[in-house]
């Protein structure tokens, strides 16, 4: 069920704008033209760390993510809805499981990397939050890279308190953040789709910025 009331009425200012609770999404309201500007092109990384889907076979690795996932809603549903909404921009997405990104050295060639998971116990994966420290050698190879994360939830306000944490953590690291955007299981797809849309500006704004 998304969220009513309070989080409906919830409005606090961020140093990039407005942010907003609607409908269990925690969304950066920006104009939507601030995409990539002609010519432009960012490399995306998405680092995923998300639990099995329904249906399919437990993971046995050591460091895997033994959780399954929520339906209909999960993280690999809104990741791959987000990959889709990066496509009408000018920028190459690369999604990579956590596993893969060992050393984030995946990020090489990042301009904007989003990592990607549920909240457990109002905290991302261990499994994705061990990779946070490394951002550190990260930003002191690459200073303009920009930091967020996508996040499902089965309760909206865990979720927000899991973004906020996770952007904290970041922080420390000396990346540059943008506020993250959380999704219950049950977000209908209109909403899913207007709010990628802003977290999207909010990205290639920020990236734009920091180039500037």
């Amino acid at each position: 069920m998304a969220a009513t009331g309070m989080y409906r009425k919830s409005v606090s200012v961020f140093t990039s704008g407005f942010l907003f609770i609607l409908s269990g999404i925690f969304i950066i309201l920006c104009p939507t033209e601030s995409y990539a500007q002609e010519g432009e092109a960012y490399q995306v990384v998405i680092i995923k760390g998300a639990g099995y889907l329904p249906g399919t076979e437990k993971p046995s690795e050591p460091d895997a993510i033994t959780n399954a996932t929520s339906v209909p809603g999960n993280t690999h549903v809104f990741c791959d809805s987000l990959v889709q909404k990066f496509s009408g921009q000018k920028v190459k997405t690369h999604v990579f499981d956590f596993s893969e990104c060992g050393g984030l050295t995946c990020l090489d060639q990042a301009d904007i990397v989003i990592f990607a998971g549920p909240s457990y116990g109002r905290k991302l994966p261990e499994q994705l939050e061990n990779l946070f420290p490394g951002m550190t050698e990260v930003v002191k190879r690459h200073p303009q890279i920009v930091c967020s994360s996508l996040i499902s939830a089965n309760y909206t306000w865990r979720g927000i308190v899991t973004m906020q944490r996770v952007d904290e953590e970041l922080k420390k690291t000396g990346v540059k953040t943008v506020p993250g955007v959380v999704f219950n299981s049950d977000v209908i797809q209109k909403e899913l789709d207007e709010d990628l849309k802003d977290f999207i500006a909010a990205l290639i704004k920020e990236a734009q910025d920091v180039r500037k």
